[in-house]
């Protein structure tokens, strides 16, 4: 057994679910063209380029596959495509065979020719341009040697060789590539479509997403590229394979509506979404036991985009928040004003409390008049005046109230969080 059917074997143990669909390529499609070198297109450990037969079609992110030493595999990724234009005689001064390189036959005639000395024979060639398509792959992974005696491989960095035959890479070369490894809890997070019709299904553990060692999950992209689609669609993922093990969503909407509507089943589902979904053993449904809060606005009714059906307003008491004050000041710790002096002495005297009356200090309006600071927390009248400055802003935004009536405070519905709640806080509007 060669270190291919080795590999085939380890892979074939996992289940990949994969589903064929249309291929623009002829069936059976094998070969999809050969390796080349020149000066201008190099071989090297981390990159290669090959040429494409003339009935073949590849796309950028389509993923190949070359033999390399030692019967291995070298897997990579295409990062570009170009058309270029080869004469006859530039193909055999750099030593490039014409069939090496899948040239067809020239279909136009030429009166105009050139002799070659190649050793000793005399050869007669047209000077027309060859048309070729070729492309450059990054190269991912090689499946290895396998140690006699030994679970361990040794990976070949070599750079693959010229005249090579690549193919399409199979679903399992693809996912040895992409480095996935066998799961404890594996959240399917989408599918790869290639080119040869191959419809590939990709986990990630939840350890990746969620959980003490994760720091956050970032999808990037051109604006209107659905990073927002596709991370509502990861959440709902774990959310239906985690559902019944002690797991809680909070989601913040930072833009437009469309997280407001969670709980609603989608209308006019696409066949292709369908079959998706099914290769990923996912059900295409709507998120249970949500519950919205919205900013307050004006006159206490939302400021918010969109007004969902179940969803309460939130907004801010002094008593809420006065230990955490330095969290709305940009320059808190800017050694100008010091404000931190002042937030530090509220926080380690509260409740303040107003030494003519007796009255305790309770609301941002009591706060903004509270002048009794001592001579050391405010050395200079200008810090008192720039602090006043931000609580008089506070005292104009209806998020901040001296007293809510309807609103709710969040750091008290999140501490009340239950396993299944799916909290979605709106900020979109927030200004």
């Amino acid at each position: 057994m060669d270190n291919n059917e080795k590999f085939q074997n380890g892979q074939n143990d996992k289940n990949y679910n994969i589903e064929p669909k249309v291929s623009l390529n002829p069936p059976n499609l094998t070969e999809i063209g050969k390796t080349i070198v020149s000066d201008k297109f190099p071989i090297t450990m981390d990159n290669f380029w090959f040429a494409l037969n003339s009935n073949v079609v590849a796309n950028p992110f389509d993923f190949i596959t070359v033999e390399n030493l030692h019967s291995t595999r070298t897997i990579g990724i295409i990062k570009e495509l170009q058309t270029i234009a080869i004469d006859s005689y530039s193909l055999l001064q750099s030593g490039i065979k014409e069939q090496q390189l899948l040239l067809p036959p020239p279909t136009t005639t030429t009166t105009t020719t050139t002799k070659i000395d190649l050793g000793r024979q005399e050869h007669q060639y047209p000077l027309s341009p060859h048309i070729l398509t070729i492309a450059k792959v990054a190269v991912m992974a090689n499946t290895g040697v396998e140690v006699e005696g030994t679970k361990n491989s040794i990976s070949i960095s070599m750079p693959v060789g010229a005249g090579k035959t690549v193919k399409f890479a199979s679903a399992e070369e693809i996912i040895f590539a992409l480095g996935i490894p066998q799961m404890g809890n594996p959240i399917p997070a989408g599918v790869i479509e290639t080119t040869n019709g191959l419809q590939v299904p990709i986990t990630l553990d939840i350890s990746y997403l969620a959980g003490p060692d994760t720091a956050h999950v970032n999808a990037s992209g051109i604006s209107g590229n659905q990073k927002t689609t596709y991370l509502l669609f990861l959440i709902q993922s774990a959310y239906q394979k985690l559902k019944n093990e002690n797991v809680a969503l909070i989601i913040f909407n930072t833009k437009e509506g469309e997280l407001l509507q969670i709980d609603k089943r989608q209308k006019n589902v696409k066949e292709r979404t369908e079959k998706l979904f099914d290769i990923l053993d996912l059900e295409i449904q709507p998120f249970d036991n949500v519950r919205y809060f919205l900013p307050r606005g004006k006159d206490g009714k939302p400021n918010s985009v969109y007004v969902p059906n179940n969803y309460k307003t939130y907004s801010y008491e002094l008593e809420d928040i006065y230990d955490r004050l330095d969290l709305l000041l940009p320059d808190a710790y800017n050694p100008e004003y010091n404000l931190s002096s002042i937030i530090d002495y509220i926080y380690e005297s509260w409740p303040l409390k107003d030494n003519n009356s007796g009255r305790r200090i309770t609301t941002w309006t009591d706060l903004f008049e509270y002048e009794e600071y001592p001579q050391e927390i405010v050395s200079h009248k200008s810090s008192l005046l720039h602090f006043r400055g931000y609580l008089q802003r506070f005292r104009r935004s209806p998020m901040f109230t001296d007293k809510k009536i309807t609103s709710t405070y969040l750091g008290k519905e999140i501490k009340q969080i239950k396993s299944g709640d799916v909290f979605v806080i709106d900020v979109g509007r927030i200004s």
